[in-house]
């Protein structure tokens, strides 16, 4: 069995992490409103893109985590009763 509180507690770290890295992309795309410069256009695109895809994929992470914790409370309760 391994220690739920240890990925909650990373789970609350990276959520962090994504606000930051959101706040970020927000700033570049506020400077780069008047740029003409394909590039930058491009590069401020590709960072929110990447950050939406690591968003989706953290947040599919997240519910897996907390579902095998409801699921092991679930279980640990019902093992607790039998005994």
């Amino acid at each position: 069995m391994f220690c739920l509180c240890l990925f909650i507690g990373k789970i609350a770290a990276r959520c962090c992490c994504v606000v930051q890295l959101t706040k970020v992309n927000d700033r570049m795309s506020e400077y780069t409103l008047n740029a003409q410069n394909p590039t930058l256009l491009h590069m401020v695109q590709r960072h929110r893109d990447i950050l939406q895809d690591y968003s989706h994929e953290f947040q599919k992470t997240k519910n897996n985590i907390l579902a095998v914790k409801q699921r092991e409370e679930l279980l640990g309760a019902v093992y607790r009763d039998n005994r």
